[in-house]
């Protein structure tokens, strides 16, 4: 409950000193017109109140196509993250846990392929902020492990698209186990599944980065709204007098505040506040790929350590059916004296 109170006065991740700016120059319009109108007597731009009634309707459609449109892009940008990190999770466990490295030489390069994977997210998220290649340091010294891959091509100086380079030799290294019989068929084909997954993704995510909201439409509604900001106070004047101004100012607060979230948040692959943390996700997944490197990459169920001699207490057991419901016997629970009982039947009234 204390955190809803905290958010009415939490300033950071708010877009008030985006529309603070424009909020006080609405005001002081305001205020001149109620000086010309009242003071000086000047009424003759005076605007009927109906049509505030009939640009409402207008601006409103406009703002909440706007606001869908835009977070629409924010929640596929996160569904396709959670989508990403689904598919390294399941690609590293196959490459660290059936992928064979019987000599020193290949656990290295598993290794090696291991840093590839988180690699692969680093390049995702610079390629999405506009850093093409291998640029970014910390991309450099994620994949400088790997001899030749910051290598540069001789007929295009284009820059190479890093995310689709670590996955050739992810793919490459599977490819090389599947033929030396390092991994069966079946890990070969969920790894290419995954990586195939993975190349979707990426794919999915520049098309939200490259395809903003048409120019025409953007520019089309800033000037509707601020035709209408600059009219309202033509309109309030003769009704509210001084009361128009801070009218007008909460407004335009309102009005503004909406649009700016919708500009903020419709690419959300950047470092504005409201941004996915992108960087927050690659540090997780960078997390979980190193708690996995440090497990034996071959696990031995042989070596496990489990007594499976005495049931679990406390096991409900199906006695009989009672119509619609079921009818449980729960034994004893011998070892804690508080919650001890005795055994009865105890009937769960759920359908089945």
């Amino acid at each position: 409950m204390h955190s809803h109170y905290r958010d009415l006065f939490q300033f950071k991740g708010s877009i008030l000193s985006s529309v603070f700016v424009p909020t006080m120059l609405t005001g002081v319009w305001a205020a001149l017109w109620i000086i010309l109108m009242r003071v000086v007597n000047f009424n003759s731009f005076a605007i009927p109140g109906t049509l505030i009634t009939l640009l409402n309707v207008v601006l409103g459609l406009l703002l909440v196509f706007r606001n869908n449109t835009a977070y629409d892009r924010y929640w596929e940008g996160r569904r396709l993250w959670s989508t990403m990190q689904k598919d390294v999770r399941s690609l590293s466990r196959l490459i660290w846990a059936h992928c064979k490295a019987p000599t020193k030489s290949e656990t290295v390069l598993k290794k090696a392929i291991m840093q590839l994977i988180y690699a692969f997210t680093l390049s995702v998220k610079h390629s999405l902020r506009n850093c093409q290649g291998f640029e970014p340091a910390d991309l450099q010294a994620a994949v400088s492990h790997i001899p030749g891959i910051l290598a540069t091509s001789d007929f295009d100086s284009t820059p190479v698209h890093a995310p689709s380079k670590i996955l050739l030799y992810i793919s490459a290294y599977v490819g090389n186990c599947r033929e030396t019989d390092k991994c069966d068929a079946m890990v070969q084909t969920n790894c290419l599944g995954a990586i195939n997954s993975l190349t979707d993704v990426v794919s999915s995510l520049e098309r939200i980065r490259s395809s903003p909201i048409p120019k025409a439409y953007s520019v089309h509604m800033k000037q509707i709204l601020l035709l209408y900001l600059l009219a309202l106070p033509f309109q309030l004047a003769k009704d509210l007098i001084w009361a128009t101004i801070p009218v007008v100012m909460f407004t335009t607060f309102a009005l503004l505040g909406i649009e700016f979230i919708s500009a903020e948040i419709e690419n959300p692959f950047g470092q504005d506040a409201n941004d996915l943390p992108v960087t927050l996700f690659c540090e997780s997944m960078r997390t979980e790929l190193v708690h996995m490197m440090t497990q034996p990459d071959i696990l031995n169920p042989s070596k496990w350590v489990m007594d499976m001699g005495t049931p679990i207490k406390g096991s409900p057991k199906v006695h009989r059916r009672a119509g619609d419901n079921l009818v449980v016997d729960i034994p004893e629970c011998e070892e804690d004296e508080e919650t001890k009982r005795e055994a009865g039947e105890v009937v769960i009234s759920v359908p089945l």
